[in-house]
């Protein structure tokens, strides 16, 4: 995947370790340990998304997929996720 296709939102690699020799309040411990946790920043989207589409369809079948599912989808999604290699 190029890097133009990562997520802002995604730190990588995840949160240095803290640095024994400076002190942190626990607070700051905390809250960086939350940050780094956080979904939002480490789930890749767009990983998720293709994952979730091909058991959906593996579950239903490609062709009740197309007819039932992805017809019910704006033209332009379809067109989207396939340039990011989602479908």
């Amino acid at each position: 995947m190029t890097d133009s296709l990562h997520s802002s939102l995604v730190y990588w690699p995840p949160a240095p370790p803290s640095d024994p020799d400076s002190p942190e309040a626990p607070e700051d411990t905390r809250r960086r340990q939350l940050l780094y946790t956080d979904p939002v920043h480490s789930v890749n989207l767009i990983n998720t998304i293709r994952d979730h589409l091909k058991q959906t369809i593996q579950a239903v079948g490609e062709a009740e997929f197309q007819q039932e599912w992805l017809a019910n989808v704006d033209k332009d999604v379809v067109s989207s996720f396939g340039q990011l290699g989602i479908l």
